[in-house]
């Protein structure tokens, strides 16, 4: 598919460009080249982690981003080419087209490392009065590997220092799944010391990066691993549901009795995926935090990501008596690049 891609945008660059024209058998060898690029930035990473194939895993990663901004620009172009507009007028539109496709790119990269400080205020039934006023630290999806690094990491760490947050709660793909160093990732998150401590859920990323290795990562930051388990905490339940392929409600409600969750008692449950929200409505819980949807990253996928998760792709929205925030995530996956989408870390 890559290679299909990368042959079309050469022959519109070929064909209404001058300058790509002027230059075809260089252009086709490069895109020929770069066809196979983020290929072998995965192969590089994973059988040869390093510094040069975290480089160029990165440069990769940001290359098949900008391709598809220049393939949007390529289906535009062949539209108006199906009613043969061809002439020196048009070919200036396609370059212009191109080069916009190309600095929407380069803006998305610095777009996704501005991360947003998001505060909500988040009213829970029966909630008991310790846990008024608190202050709680949310985030997601930060995928720390050869991309998003240890700076990445300790930048989120400082945002919490500096807004005085009383307990910290992660919803999943804390690494991103390539090898990287996961105990001294964890290790950033030990100069994070909230009162009442952090938890964290495991995502689907945590599959790809090998459960056993990203536990100890999470651990050595002192993170409670919250899977299929049920924590008290002033009178409120803090339970971990983890990712499981293929989940469905009796998977849910599997961990919600072996918890021994009551259903009296408020509770805030760590989701990775917003889906099946409906089971934990039934059983009364009081704050769902989830993730993985990263609201779409990238203009237009946002309205697949709405659908697909019914509204609750992203923001805070009931359901019922139950409150569900679901975050755009602190990273990104895949392309390094935000279109329509802002990363952040919230405060509730």
């Amino acid at each position: 598919i890559l290679c299909i891609v990368h042959f079309t945008l050469y022959k519109t660059l070929v064909n209404y460009t001058h300058f790509f024209q002027k230059h075809s058998s260089v252009t086709f060898w490069i895109l020929a080249a770069l066809s196979f690029s983020f290929t072998v930035g995965n192969l590089l990473i994973q059988l040869y982690p390093s510094k040069a194939a975290s480089l160029f895993y990165h440069a990769s990663s940001i290359w098949l981003g900008t391709l598809f901004f220049l393939f949007c620009a390529v289906i535009i172009i062949s539209v108006f080419g199906i009613f043969r507009y061809n002439g020196d007028s048009f070919k200036m539109f396609a370059s212009i087209l191109l080069s916009l496709a190309v600095a929407v790119s380069i803006y998305g990269v610095f777009n996704q490392k501005n991360t947003r400080i998001v505060e909500r205020d988040v009213y829970i039934k029966d909630l008991p009065q310790e846990w008024e006023g608190r202050r709680a630290g949310f985030f997601a999806d930060s995928h720390y590997g050869p991309i998003h690094n240890l700076k990445d990491a300790q930048h989120l760490v400082n945002i919490f220092n500096s807004k005085s947050i009383d307990i910290v709660f992660m919803g999943g793909d804390f690494y991103d799944g390539p090898p990287t160093d996961f105990i001294a990732v964890g290790k950033v998150f030990s100069n994070l010391q909230p009162k009442y401590g952090k938890y964290f859920v495991t995502g689907n990323h945590e599959e790809y990066a090998g459960i056993e290795d990203a536990l100890l990562g999470v651990k050595a930051g002192g993170f409670i691993v919250t899977d299929r388990t049920s924590t008290m905490l002033d009178g409120v339940q803090i339970i971990g549901i983890p990712y499981v392929r293929g989940e469905d409600e009796t998977e849910i409600e599997d961990v919600l009795e072996k918890t021994g969750y009551n259903k009296e008692l408020p509770s805030i449950v760590l989701k990775h995926v917003p889906l099946e929200l409906e089971v934990l409505q039934k059983a009364k819980a009081s704050l769902v935090l989830s993730g993985h949807t990263h609201q779409g990253q990238i203009w237009p996928f946002s309205y697949i990501t709405k659908r697909m998760y019914k509204g609750f792709d992203y923001g805070l929205h009931p359901l019922g008596d139950m409150q569900v925030y679901t975050t755009s995530g602190s990273g990104t996956w895949g392309p390094p690049q935000r279109i329509g989408t802002q990363s952040e870390v919230v405060i509730l």
